[in-house]
């Protein structure tokens, strides 16, 4: 069987894509600045707040990305 020429897409599956661009970049880190010590945008984790946990989720990914 050949390839047949298809295209494969594929998206980001790690924690901390918080602007959902598929790049765990500085945008993401921006984001979670804005919101820690609250809810809601920087939560990484679902714990329903924004603390040190999600920044080291965020840390462990930082610079990956998906198609």
């Amino acid at each position: 069987m050949g390839s047949g020429g298809a295209t494969v897409s594929t998206t980001l599956d790690y924690n901390g894509d918080l602007d959902n661009n598929n790049v765990i970049d500085s945008d993401d880190f921006d984001i979670l600045v804005a919101n820690f010590g609250g809810s809601g945008a920087g939560d990484v984790d679902g714990s329903g707040n924004t603390d040190s946990d999600d920044f080291d989720i965020l840390v462990a990914n930082f610079g990956l990305g998906g198609d």
